[in-house]
């Protein structure tokens, strides 16, 4: 029976280092079976954690995995066969016991909604939204128009013929739909992508990952969950900034609910009694601030601003997202975006759970907060006395270098 919960959320534009604190809590619940929540977003939400050296990346998986720790996704996560299956190569070998529970009703991504997102963000040229080239918001898009989209549970009951007939009508009806993408077009990228979109061998590759797919994984719902790990931890994608609802940076926003609302709705439907059950919200930032993607971001500076010798060794340069963008720790604003998602929580819960704060990457920036050129602060004069618990990250991405003041 759940006991403890923890809900861990970005405060930011996302690159927070959720994945580096969601390592950190696993290893502190290890004695009490705990386990790892991904509670929206899906193959386009990286999360890294650092063990010997090596950087892994996290996205069909929880944080927690290194640990031994198992994962569930839950039905407002968006699975992708193709993606699941790479990533489970690259990573089985160093995750002991490797164990993935996933909600039935989950929606799956096809390689069409990932295709037709990329296409689209090509075409729009200077006025792309900055997308992953994932394809979530087309596969969320997909099954809101379309009823006969079938979710992991209806995939389970279909013949290898059966997923390629399903696979082709998503191909015809995605085509019809962006029909002015395909034609007339002269980007010779875009040219190259339609003919990966009509080659058949794409069907079978992506049957066979959804075969490896199915064989390692174990369908479920969270009310299952519920009485089978004592410590519930929720690993949130993206940042409160990038919140579907977040009307202040539309369009380049996130087709998903990044803060506490999806865990809310999963403890209320879920636990008949959580009265007793030890919630803890813990918020996450950097010491200073990143986005990456077109849109606003009030505090952007260089990156030389911040550090001269910064470097992210995470976030590359992307083909749809460009350049990891920078900018100073907006305290008003980080405060503003953490406050508004906690009293919604504690309204709708009707009790108070312990509110906490993590800055992170402050062995970057000499344990201050980077607030403008040549401006800081030292973070505890700004948080002791608005957040129950305080976590401070203060060195190189690893969960021993993370302390609590309380």
């Amino acid at each position: 029976m759940v006991k403890n919960i923890k809900i861990v959320i970005g405060a930011n534009f996302g690159d927070e280092g959720k994945g580096l604190f969601t390592d950190y809590i696993c290893k502190q619940y290890i004695s009490k079976t705990p386990i790892v929540i991904r509670d929206n977003g899906g193959c386009q939400s990286g999360h890294t954690v650092v063990r010997d050296g090596k950087r892994i990346v996290f996205s069909h998986f929880g944080s927690g995995s290194l640990l031994g720790v198992p994962t569930f996704l839950t039905s407002n996560f968006i699975i992708n066969p193709i993606f699941f299956a790479d990533e489970w190569n690259k990573i089985y070998r160093l995750c002991p016991n490797l164990k993935v529970f996933v909600d039935a009703n989950t929606r799956v991504s096809t390689p069409y909604d990932v295709l037709i997102n990329q296409i689209k963000e090509i075409y729009r040229n200077q006025n792309a939204h900055g997308s992953t080239g994932k394809g979530i918001y087309e596969t969320i898009n997909r099954y809101e128009e379309v009823k006969q989209s079938y979710y992991l549970k209806d995939l389970y009951k279909l013949s290898y013929n059966e997923i390629k007939d399903y696979l082709l009508q998503i191909s015809n009806y995605l085509y019809k739909k962006n029909k002015v993408y395909f034609e007339h077009n002269q980007n010779k990228e875009i040219e190259s992508l339609i003919k990966i979109y009509n080659n058949n061998d794409l069907i079978d590759s992506y049957i066979n990952d959804f075969i490896f797919m199915k064989d390692h994984i174990e369908l479920t719902n969270y009310y299952e969950i519920v009485s089978k790990y004592e410590t519930h931890i929720f690993e949130m994608s993206q940042g409160l900034l990038l919140d579907k609802e977040s009307h202040l940076y539309m369009p380049h926003c996130t087709p998903s609910n990044t803060g506490s609302k999806n865990p809310l709705n999963n403890i209320i439907n879920n636990l008949t009694d959580f009265n007793d059950v030890e919630i803890e919200l813990i918020y996450v930032s950097r010491s200073y601030m990143t986005r990456h993607g077109a849109g606003e971001f009030f505090s952007e500076c260089d990156m030389k601003d911040i550090n001269k010798a910064l470097k992210d060794l995470t976030n590359a340069p992307n083909r749809f997202q460009g350049n990891l963008r920078y900018g100073f720790f907006d305290a008003k604003e980080t405060l503003r975006s953490i406050f508004s998602d906690y009293n919604y929580f504690i309204q709708a819960l009707k009790r108070k759970v312990t509110l906490s704060i993590c800055i992170t990457h402050l062995n970057e920036t000499s344990n201050n907060l980077i607030i403008g050129k040549n401006l800081y602060i030292e973070p505890e004069s700004l948080f002791k006395y608005l957040f129950n618990k305080r976590y401070y990250s203060i060195g190189e991405n690893n969960n021993k270098d993370i302390i609590c003041l309380e």
